[in-house]
């Protein structure tokens, strides 16, 4: 499959600018492990299905693997987490912040939920923001880091959209759109480094904006206030429509 010009050119894009602004924040190389409870998201929302599609993906390597789930857990995915460590900042209340990862950590929080095993988390300290004012974080964290998604129509100023960031992964809001792309890129195989810094949110909102709103709305695929409903990822119908729009020869 190949994208279409137009999906292609935007996506990188915002990889450019979003790599520039991390490029100029030159962030320390500090590492330490946290566990998936204690940190704070960056973001207002993640796609709630991704998520759990991201957890059944880890249960469908472990059956393919010819192990159990819990065998899986403490083996595989303990040093998949124990490897590349997930970039994350420290607020000024001194709470890790993951600035990635928020599908895989909230995937993650079930497994300790569930079936209480704590798996550690590897993550880099881009910046540490204890002991300055929230003003000065939210704007360096904005401005300067360029990091954190705070909706569709997010505040104006830098530290409205900071006050927005809820306090734990419990507290975030739904995306179906950012669930249905998720499923798209993963099927397509297009998935990883590409989707950093909250691109797919992005590309949602361009996708809506460009189109795509437009032809679900016209298959009655959502309601009547324009936005699709939770489990919008496992609807072929809608999949497709969003397919059509990302890739120039969809499969």
């Amino acid at each position: 499959v190949a994208l279409r010009v137009g999906v292609l050119r935007y996506l990188l894009s915002l990889v450019l600018v979003l790599a520039s602004a991390t490029a100029f924040a030159a962030p320390p190389a500090q590492e330490r492990i946290v566990q998936a409870k204690d940190v704070g998201p960056t973001q207002v929302e993640i796609g709630q299905y991704a998520a759990g599609f991201k957890l059944q993906t880890w249960k469908n390597e472990a059956k393919a693997a010819g192990v159990s789930f819990e065998s899986y857990v403490k083996n595989q995915l303990t040093a998949k987490f124990d490897g590349k460590p997930i970039p994350a900042i420290i607020d000024p209340n001194g709470k890790v912040r993951m600035l990635d990862g928020h599908h895989k950590l909230t995937a993650l929080r079930t497994i300790e939920r569930e079936m209480g095993i704590k798996v550690p988390v590897r993550i880099q300290v881009v910046h540490d923001y204890k002991g300055q004012s929230f003003k000065a974080y939210a704007r360096h964290l904005v401005g300067t880091l360029g990091k954190g998604y705070f909706g569709s129509k997010p505040p104006a100023s830098a530290v409205a959209r900071v006050k927005t960031l809820p306090a734990t992964f419990d507290k975030l809001g739904d995306n179906p759109l950012r669930s249905v792309l998720g499923v798209v890129f993963t099927k397509s195989g297009l998935e990883g480094s590409w989707f950093a810094d909250y691109i797919q949110f992005h590309l949602g909102e361009k996708l809506m904006a460009d189109g795509l709103a437009n032809d679900l709305k016209r298959q009655g695929l959502v309601g009547r206030d324009g936005k699709l409903g939770s489990n919008a990822a496992a609807d072929a119908k809608v999949i497709k429509a969003v397919t059509q729009r990302v890739f120039s020869d969809p499969k």
